[in-house]
Formats: structure tokens, C-alpha cells, sequence
């Protein structure tokens, strides 16, 4: 008996960077992003942290266009956000969407968890979430674990003391 020889065969891939474009995850679904009509900001957590605050939503304010965040000023209390300004006479408040669960606040939420937001601001997003969405949809989809990575621990602290001066 003879044994046939193996056949050799040689292949080169190249780059096409035309096939390439961003993808954005909307509702239960993605789109490229030259196919979105609608007005979709997102915020990297990196953009969060740059800026020290007790909440994720208080980070965000004065990053992105058309979202109104009030700070009220009292301890312990999250602030007032408004995309696209009020919207209907009983609740004025986006749907929070975290990690494909609809939430009323985010309060619970560490500014350090958050791996991005994005707001979807315009009526569209009501053909997705429904009638809850027409306040504007914040999407946050939280930091997750690698597999096969080393352990990696990093720590971050602040402090913030509240003192009346001159109490008469």
C-alpha cells in the first residue's frame, strides 16, 4: 500500500476596512451607527470618573446635550434628570435600562461599575421600551469579569465631610 502525500495549501487574509463599522446595541437588538436616525449619545465610564460625584447621574451633568441634571442639594438624595426637558404631567423621568433591566432611579449604582451609558433621547425609543420610554431611555450596561485574566483588584476612596459654619 502507498500513502498519498498531503497537499499543502498556502492562505493570506488582508484588511478591508470598509467592512468595518460601530455597532451600537439599542433595545433588544444593534444597529450600525450610519443606519440610526434617532439621537444616541454614549458616556465611557472613564468620562464618569473624571469627575468627582456621589452619584452616576450627577457625573453626567454638563456631558451631554439635551439631558438636564439638577442637583437639589439635600444629602442622601439623588438629582432631578430630564432629557428633552418635561415631558408629560405625571412622571418626567427616563427609563433607566441597567443591564437590560428597567429600573426608576439608579441610585444603587457605583459610578466605578459603569463600563458606559447611552441615551437614546428622541420618541423613537418608545417603539422599543414602549410608552415608559418617552421620557428618553438611559441605557448603562455595567463593568464584567474576563475569563482566563489574573485577578485584578483596584481600589478608590474619597471623603466629604458636611459641617454647618456659624450656626446661629
Amino acid at each position: 500500500a502507498t500513502l498519498a502525500a498531503a497537499a499543502q495549501m498556502s492562505v493570506t487574509l488582508s484588511d478591508d476596512s470598509k467592512m468595518l463599522d460601530e455597532v451600537v446595541a439599542i433595545g433588544y437588538g444593534s444597529a450600525k451607527v450610519k443606519d440610526l436616525t434617532s439621537p444616541i449619545v454614549v458616556v465611557r465610564g472613564e468620562q464618569l470618573l473624571s469627575t468627582p460625584s456621589s452619584s452616576p447621574m450627577a457625573a453626567m451633568q454638563g456631558k451631554v446635550a439635551g439631558v438636564n441634571v439638577v442637583n437639589s442639594g439635600v444629602p442622601g438624595s439623588g438629582p432631578t434628570v430630564r432629557v428633552r426637558g418635561t415631558g408629560s404631567f405625571s412622571n418626567s423621568n427616563p427609563l433607566y435600562v441597567v443591564d437590560g433591566m428597567f429600573y426608576d432611579n439608579i441610585n444603587f449604582l457605583n459610578s466605578e461599575d459603569i463600563e458606559d451609558m447611552s441615551v437614546l433621547k428622541d420618541a423613537s425609543s418608545t417603539a422599543i421600551y414602549g410608552s415608559r420610554a418617552a421620557n428618553g431611555v438611559i441605557m448603562i450596561t455595567t463593568k464584567k469579569g474576563k475569563a482566563n485574566q489574573d485577578l485584578k483588584i483596584s481600589f478608590n476612596t474619597s471623603i466629604a465631610l458636611q459641617d454647618v459654619n456659624d450656626y446661629v
